[in-house]
């Protein structure tokens, strides 16, 4: 992969709002996981489900990748991918569970 800059600078109130939408999910996602363990008729799946549409947690996500992608735009590219395109290719991502 071409060299990219070592540093970058962003914003500060990005940065700090950022850390605060991923303390949120993270904390949150942690005492659900914790309060499920002793919890009687506590439906864990709901539970998350619930967090993620009520605290709008894609929205968030979304918009912290689209502040960290940013000082990226211009990054090198390695033939038709972008940058961004060639990092993330080997990433595995979530597909359903296919139970025999």
């Amino acid at each position: 992969m071409k060299s990219i800059p070592k540093k970058t600078t962003y914003n500060t109130s990005e940065i700090l709002e950022s850390i605060k939408f991923i303390n949120q999910m993270l904390f949150s996602l942690r005492d659900i996981g914790d309060y499920s363990v002793d919890a009687k008729d506590f439906d864990i799946k709901e539970e998350v489900y619930s967090f993620i549409v009520d605290s709008n947690c894609l929205d968030k996500l979304a918009y912290i990748r689209r502040i960290l992608e940013s000082e990226f735009e211009d990054a090198p590219r390695e033939g038709d991918k972008a940058f961004l395109e060639v990092l993330t290719e080997d990433i595995e991502y979530w597909q359903p569970n296919k139970k025999k």
